[in-house]
């Protein structure tokens, strides 16, 4: 049966959720335009999580609460430091590039403060179209267990959530992984193991 979270549990709770957030966001691993969300988030997850709580236990549900938001919190910090993530930081809008000029010409780049790499041989685009054909062709060559734990490593999860989401053991989980990175290296994509 899950445990029933009291108004003032659920006030503790979101205390609980800024004083992790906020040395993280003084530390720049969390913008601050994101720490409402993210306080969110790990409310969320404790919520989610409520009826792993065992009433039986020694440790009290804020306690157990407090753990699962620290694990949230370390995963968000995991999320926001992605690449993914940096590339979407660091995007620039359509609005902004388009709300320059209102003409049928091409909108002008300069205008916005974009500044396109003229460096870029069309070899080098090549090769990246030629990788991407190949990290594609090697996901889709991966038999579907492996395939699993690929798209929840690709969700920022760590050993132990992958191994708790699949129902399967932490060195069955890194087993696996060891599985795609040989699978990634016969497709010439990934470091060979020293």
């Amino acid at each position: 049966m899950a445990h029933i979270i009291t108004d003032a549990e659920a006030q503790t709770l979101i205390r609980i959720a800024k004083s992790l957030i906020g040395p993280l966001v003084s530390q720049g691993l969390i913008q601050k335009r994101d720490m409402d969300d993210t306080v969110q988030d790990l409310l969320l997850a404790a919520v989610r999580n409520a009826d792993k709580y065992n009433e039986t236990s020694d440790a009290g549900f804020l306690t157990f609460a407090h753990s699962v938001m620290q694990k949230a919190a370390f995963r968000a910090v995991r999320k926001n430091n992605s690449p993914s993530a940096k590339i979407i930081a660091n995007a620039v809008s359509i609005e902004e590039v388009c709300g320059q000029e209102d003409t049928d010409d091409p909108p002008s780049y300069t205008s916005a403060n974009i500044h396109l790499s003229t460096d870029d041989a069309p070899d080098s685009s090549i090769k990246r179209w030629e990788t991407i054909v190949k990290v594609r062709l090697a996901l889709a060559g991966l038999p579907e267990d492996l395939q699993e734990v690929c798209k929840l490593l690709m969700d920022a999860c760590t050993i132990q959530e992958i191994a708790c989401s699949l129902d399967i053991s932490r060195k069955t989980v890194r087993y696996r992984m060891e599985k795609i990175r040989e699978n990634f290296v016969k497709a010439s994509l990934g470091p060979e193991k020293n």
